[in-house]
């Protein structure tokens, strides 16, 4: 096919390229716009600490870098998506249409007729019908406070008329408009644009939230629904009456243009590293990393067993190193569990280098030390550094459900091992040859310990054999470049 397309496309997000949020999609864009002759991106709405309109100066503002033939828009909603009294405000004094949620509303928020099961480690067997009453209410003003905005609805139907391709980052929020703009393209185009919608975990997964609004109405309005797994694709089939008109796999990928390989064996000789990157929310579980450790130091006879492995090889054992990246409401529980926990030892937020020499000196001078750094919030780029200049032994996460996690991809990228709980599409990353270890969702703390012990205990040849596994797995399966490509490819194919 002729690399030279002149096709529009439109683009949907939530925030992007405003904020820090949707890293993948930055990766992603390059190779879309390659194939377009132009890309428009409008934002659902922009993040704290910048505000929409022309006052603010928002096609002047600072967002991440982006390719010259994309513009982005204004963003759909003139509020932080976020705001209980913004969504109030603009979705319920509207003159926009509401008799098309009332099935909706009586038939699977009242009844709950369809509403796959949460699990068993989300908030029951579904969703309470007051947890699922207010997703409802934020969906449903949310949509009401887009397509009731007439001014926004006559820019989109000019914008994507000319357009020859809508595509969802998505599966929710946005993505919802939809049957809305269909019906009134039918009589502003000939030519309908093909609609496109990735799905991923939050925005597929009911069992996430114990609800998600309008699925049906969505499915049927999508030409292609593009679940980011197999499992995602499973799950549409399997749950839905009205499907896509056509359901296709393509997994997301990460880059790495990193020529340096991680170190293998840790920065800091008989110190073995741990590594996790992570939300702190109470779906990802990252407070049974520290429950885990914890019980390894607890365990004397076990660290000796672990000596003594170790020294048959030449190799001493002096302590566990654990480096975690990641904000969130629940950083603040785990910083007082880890002081409790491991007290002098614990660190929070500190940089590398100044981590680093406070680490040395301390397992230096102590038998075996557990050291800990909650790093918070940090710029990607910042932890994909630390990856190449530090290494790891072992990457974890623990979550109780997932799409198909980005963070797995990066890990795997560096030659770091993983140990993930067997949830979403995460089974899909681990195929053919060992990369590490695939264990049940209904993980606990003395489990995840045996399989850190299990990787701390196998032989140095093995362990080094493990992480040249784990590169060769993102070479083959999760580059960026083939999986975007191919993507981007299937884009406009579309439109022969």
């Amino acid at each position: 096919m002729d690399n030279t397309y002149k096709h529009k496309l439109i683009l949907f997000t939530d925030t992007f390229p405003y904020g820090a949020a949707e890293t993948f999609l930055a990766d992603e864009l390059p190779y879309v716009a390659e194939k377009f002759d132009s890309i428009a991106i409008y934002p659902l709405y922009i993040p704290e600490g910048k505000t929409s309109g022309k006052k603010a100066g928002i096609r002047e503002s600072a967002h991440r870098q982006i390719p010259a033939n994309v513009k982005v828009a204004e963003p759909l909603l003139p509020f932080n998506h976020k705001s209980k009294l913004g969504l109030i405000k603009h979705g319920l004094f509207t003159s926009a249409p509401f008799f098309f949620a009332t099935k909706e509303f009586f038939s699977r928020v009242i009844g709950g007729a369809n509403v796959p099961p949460a699990g068993k480690y989300m908030i029951g067997k579904k969703a309470r019908l007051g947890k699922r009453i207010w997703i409802f209410c934020d969906y449903f003003f949310m949509l009401r406070s887009i397509i009731g905005n007439k001014l926004l609805m006559e820019r989109l139907v000019r914008e994507c008329s000319m357009a020859d391709v809508l595509y969802f980052y998505w599966g929710d929020k946005s993505a919802l408009i939809t049957p809305f703009l269909k019906k009134k393209l039918e009589g502003a185009t000939s030519i309908m644009p093909k609609v496109f919608v990735r799905f991923h975990g939050s925005d597929i997964y009911e069992r996430a939230k114990g609800y998600l609004p309008f699925r049906e109405m969505l499915y049927q309005s999508v030409d292609c629904a593009v679940p980011i797994s197999y499992d995602g694709a499973h799950y549409i089939q399997k749950n839905y009456k009205h499907q896509p008109k056509l359901l296709e796999t393509f997994h997301l990928g990460c880059s790495n243009k990193d020529t340096k390989f991680a170190n293998l064996m840790g920065k800091l000789p008989g110190v073995f590293e741990i590594v996790s990157c992570s939300n702190v929310i109470e779906l990802k579980r990252v407070d049974m990393i520290a429950d885990a450790i914890k019980l390894i130091t607890e365990d004397s006879a076990l660290i000796q067993k672990i000596r003594e492995k170790r020294a048959t090889e030449g190799m001493k054992f002096t302590g566990i190193h654990w480096t975690h990246f990641g904000g969130g409401p629940l950083l603040d529980d785990l910083k007082n569990k880890c002081l409790k926990y491991f007290n002098k030892n614990f660190n929070s937020g500190e940089d590398n280098n100044k981590a680093e020499n406070k680490h040395s000196s301390v397992l230096n001078n102590d038998p075996f030390s557990v050291i800990v750094n909650l790093r918070g919030p940090v710029e990607h780029s910042k932890i994909l550094e630390y990856y190449r200049d530090n290494g790891a032994n072992l990457f974890i996460l623990v979550s109780r459900t997932e799409g198909v996690p980005v963070s797995i991809m990066e890990a795997f990228s560096y030659g770091i091992p993983v140990i993930a709980t067997n949830v979403g599409g995460v089974s899909e990353m681990f195929r053919n040859c060992p990369i590490g270890y695939l264990v049940d969702a209904a993980q606990t703390p003395e489990t995840l310990k045996d399989y850190i012990v299990k990787y701390i205990l196998l032989p140095k040849k093995e362990q080094i054999a493990i992480q040249y596994n784990a590169r060769a797995n993102w070479e083959e399966n999760w580059d960026a470049e083939k999986n975007f490509t191919s993507f981007a490819d299937a884009l406009c194919n579309s439109l022969n």
